[in-house]
C-alpha cells in the first residue's frame, strides 16, 4: 500500500512540476508581449507630447516677435525705409540668437513693411514650414522632420520652425532606457515565477505526502494556479503606471526647459563694450523669471544699459518680460534717451501687461566722454563705486512703469572714471531672506560690494551671488539678477 502511495506522490510531484514550468513560460511570454506593446504605446505618446511641447515653445517665440513688429508698424511718424531697416535689425538679431536649423518667416505682413525672412529658405522648405505650422504634428522634409509654431493677428502671420533632430535623438535615448526597464521587468517576473513555482509545486506535494502517511485512503487535493496568475498580473500594471508617470513628468520638464531656453536667448552675451567690462548673473526663483537686463548699442556709438523687474515671478512674469524686449529694442532704434525710453515703454505697458507693473533702470553710456545719463522707474537703486571706495547711490527718478500712464521721469548725469564700478541688481538680492525672515539688505550689499572693489567684474558677481545664496540657504523667494560694469579706460579730461 505504501509503495503505491509513494508512486502516486512521485507522479503527482512530476505533474505539478510540469504544470508550474508551463505556467512560468506562459507568464514570461505574456509579460514580454504586454511590456513590448506598452513600450510602443508609451514611446508613441512621448513623441506626440514632445512635438506638442516644441510647438508651444515656438508659439511663444512667434508671439514675442509679433508684439515688437506690430507696435512698430502702428507708429505713423516713421518712413517706410525706417520700418524696413528696423525689421531687418530684428530679423538679424533673432537669426544670431537661434541655431542654424531654425527659421523665422513673416507672411502677409501689414502694409507698412515688406515680407521678410530671418534665414534663407527655399520654396520647398517654406512650403513645408507653412504646413507644419498648420498641423499638430511634424512634417517630413527630405531626411529631416520639421516642427513649427505660429502667431497670427491683424493680417500678419509669424512662423518659427526648427528641425526635429534634438527630439529624435532624445527619443532614441529614451527607447534605450525603456528597453532596460523591459529587461529588468522580465528578470523580476522570472524571479517571481520561480518562487511561485517552488511554492506551488513543493508545498502541495509535502501536504499530500503527510496526508497519505496518516491515511492511505486520503484524497489528493488538486493544485490551484490562480494565486500565481493574480500575482503576475500586477507586474505589467505596475510598469504601466510607472511609465505613464515618467512620461508626464518628462513632458512637463521638457516644456519648461524649452521656455527657459527662449528666455535665456534674449539676454545679452556681451563681455565687454567700449570702456566697460561686463559680468552678469541671472537666477530665477522658479523655472522661469520675471527679471530682464540688456546691453544694446545706439547708432551714434553710445550704449544702453538696462535692467527691469516685472512684479511677481514664475511663468506669468516671464511672459511679461518677453514682451519688454521688442519695446526696448524699438526705443533704441529711435535713439531715445533714458527718460524718453521709459515714457515710450510706459505708454504701451497697459496694452501688453494689463494690471502688472514693472520697475526699470535705464542708462546711456557714452564711451567718448565717460558720461552716464540715467533714469529709473522705481527700480532698486544702482550703486557707483569709485577707486577711493566712495559709494554713490543712483535712486529712482520716478514711479514704476504701468502705475500712471502720464508719468514722467528726469534724466540724471554722472561722470565715470577708470576703475569705477557700477552695480545693477533687482530687489531679489537685497530682499533675500534667511530662515529667520531677516533680509540680506542694501547696507550689507553695499558693504560687500565695497570690499570687492579691487576684484574683476566676474569675480564680484560670483561673490555677490554666492553670498545671497548662502544667506537664503539656497531657497530664493524672488528672482536674482546682477550686472557689474567695470570702467577700464582712463581719460585725462571728462566733459
Amino acid at each position: 500500500m505504501m509503495r503505491s502511495i509513494k508512486r502516486k506522490i512521485r507522479s503527482r510531484r512530476l505533474l505539478r512540476l510540469a504544470t508550474a514550468s508551463a505556467l512560468v513560460v506562459v507568464a514570461l511570454v505574456s509579460t514580454a508581449i504586454a511590456t513590448t506593446a506598452l513600450e510602443s504605446v508609451v514611446l508613441g505618446s512621448e513623441s506626440d507630447n514632445r512635438v506638442t511641447a516644441k510647438q508651444r515653445s515656438l508659439n511663444m517665440e512667434a508671439a514675442a516677435i509679433y508684439e515688437g513688429l506690430s507696435h512698430l508698424s502702428t507708429q505713423d511718424d516713421h518712413s517706410h525705409s525706417e520700418l524696413e531697416s528696423y525689421l531687418d535689425t530684428v530679423c538679424n538679431r533673432l537669426t544670431e540668437s537661434k541655431e542654424a536649423d531654425s527659421h523665422v518667416l513673416i507672411q502677409n505682413p501689414l502694409s507698412t513693411f515688406r515680407v521678410a525672412s530671418c534665414a534663407c529658405v527655399s520654396p520647398d522648405l517654406a512650403c513645408a514650414i507653412n504646413r507644419a505650422s498648420e498641423a499638430s504634428q511634424s512634417v517630413q522634409v527630405g531626411k529631416d522632420r520639421v516642427v513649427a509654431g505660429s502667431f497670427e493677428s491683424g493680417g500678419t502671420r509669424i512662423i518659427v520652425s526648427e528641425l526635429m533632430v534634438d527630439i529624435d535623438d532624445s527619443l532614441f535615448g529614451d527607447s534605450s532606457v525603456h528597453f532596460m526597464m523591459l529587461s529588468v521587468a522580465m528578470v523580476c517576473t522570472l524571479g517571481l515565477a520561480y518562487s511561485l513555482h517552488r511554492f506551488s509545486a513543493s508545498r502541495p506535494s509535502r501536504n499530500f505526502a503527510r496526508t497519505a502517511s496518516q491515511s492511505a485512503g486520503a484524497s489528493v487535493e488538486h493544485f490551484d494556479g490562480k494565486a500565481m496568475n493574480s500575482e503576475l498580473t500586477l507586474v505589467p500594471q505596475s510598469h504601466s503606471q510607472t511609465s505613464k508617470h515618467t512620461a508626464d513628468e518628462r513632458s512637463r520638464v521638457d516644456q519648461i526647459g524649452r521656455a527657459r531656453q527662449v528666455q535665456e536667448r534674449i539676454l545679452p552675451t556681451h563681455k565687454q563694450i567700449p570702456g566697460l567690462v561686463l559680468a552678469g548673473a541671472f537666477q530665477p526663483a522658479e523655472d522661469l523669471a520675471g527679471d530682464y537686463y540688456d546691453v544694446i548699442s545706439y547708432s551714434d556709438g553710445t550704449w544702453l544699459l538696462c535692467m527691469a523687474d516685472v512684479a511677481g515671478h514664475g511663468i506669468p512674469a516671464a511672459m511679461c518680460m518677453l514682451m519688454l524686449k521688442p519695446l526696448v529694442m524699438q526705443a533704441v532704434e529711435l535713439g531715445l534717451d533714458p527718460s524718453e525710453l521709459l515714457g515710450f515703454v510706459n505708454q504701451r505697458v497697459p496694452n501688453l501687461l494689463g494690471d502688472e507693473f514693472v520697475t526699470m533702470f535705464v542708462g546711456r553710456w557714452d564711451p567718448a566722454t565717460y558720461h552716464l545719463k540715467y533714469a529709473s522707474a522705481g527700480h532698486e537703486p544702482a550703486v557707483l563705486l569709485n577707486s577711493s571706495a566712495d559709494i554713490c547711490v543712483l535712486n529712482a527718478t520716478g514711479l514704476p512703469l504701468g502705475v500712471d500712464i502720464d508719468s514722467e521721469w528726469d534724466d540724471q548725469f554722472i561722470n565715470v572714471s577708470a576703475g569705477d564700478k557700477l552695480l545693477l541688481t533687482t530687489d531679489g538680492v537685497s530682499e533675500a531672506m534667511d530662515s529667520n525672515g531677516q533680509e540680506f539688505g542694501r547696507l550689507r550689499l553695499h558693504s560687500l560690494f565695497e570690499s570687492l572693489r579691487t576684484r574683476p567684474a566676474h569675480e564680484i558677481v560670483s561673490s555677490l551671488e554666492s553670498a545671497v545664496r548662502e544667506h537664503s540657504a539656497g531657497k530664493a523667494s524672488d528672482d536674482v539678477t546682477i550686472l557689474v560694469c567695470d570702467a577700464i579706460e582712463s581719460r585725462s579730461e571728462l566733459c
